[in-house]
């Protein structure tokens, strides 16, 4: 007997705690984002403005670098394409002396020593250097702006929540005083002080660089779906004069 009396008051405070859990669980108000930004003035709206832009950029640039590197590598591809098509047999029999012997590993190499020029032969004047400066300067262009927008991204809207989340401890903080005896009796003592740090914390990380790592990873997404319809339309089309 003494046994089962033990029992129930564990079994009672398992469901209490039960209860009490389900109590405290309410429902989570979803908030537009223009409600989101309501405590925002002329100043945090422009840093927050300039901010996703710069998401934006910065959303654009990891599709467009690929597109540009895919060239890089297809100007090597190309060269040595080619480069494999050749008939080195025919051309030392027709353009080299007789000591002379072309393959795939040494023809750039060795084809100054024959009687080729532009007008018989223009795979010689085939100039990748200048196909690849191009690309690289401009991986190097996006580059710079990756970095730049990054960089801007970050501080505008890390200072735009700042100050935002600095005016809502304010209004908080002045609504707090305003009331009554009998507010501080029904609430905990810790419950203010969780307020004003953990809640507003949250929202700081809600409307600060977490908000540009969503708008960019959007951007990303659209871009790279962009791109991908417009490289494919190309191929078709190349596909279909061919």
């Amino acid at each position: 007997m003494s046994q089962e009396g033990e029992k129930k008051p564990e079994t009672t405070n398992f469901w209490q705690q039960l209860r009490t859990k389900k109590q405290d669980k309410t429902q989570t108000e979803v908030v537009s984002i223009r409600s989101l930004f309501r405590y925002a003035n002329t100043t945090e709206l422009f840093y927050l403005v300039l901010g996703t832009i710069a998401s934006i950029a910065f959303g654009v640039c990891l599709p467009l670098g690929l597109v540009i590197f895919g060239n890089l590598v297809d100007s090597f591809i190309d060269r040595a394409a080619n480069l494999c098509s050749l008939n080195f047999t025919s051309l030392v029999q027709q353009y080299c002396p007789s000591n002379v012997t072309l393959t795939s590993t040494n023809f750039y190499t060795t084809v100054s020593l024959c009687n080729i020029t532009k007008s018989n032969f223009a795979l010689i004047h085939y100039d990748i250097k200048s196909h690849t400066n191009k690309q690289v300067f401009i991986l190097i262009i996006i580059a710079c702006v990756n970095l730049i927008s990054g960089y801007v991204r970050v501080i505008l809207l890390e200072i735009s929540a700042e100050r935002q989340t600095r005016t809502i401890r304010q209004i908080l903080f002045q609504s707090v005083l305003k009331k009554d005896v009998v507010f501080f009796d029904t609430h905990k003592t810790g419950e203010l002080s969780v307020r004003f740090t953990n809640d507003i914390n949250k929202i700081h990380d809600g409307i600060g660089n977490k908000f540009g790592s969503v708008i960019e990873v959007l951007i990303t997404f659209i871009s790279c779906i962009t791109i991908g319809k417009i490289f494919l339309v190309e191929k078709s089309d190349k596909i279909q004069t061919n």
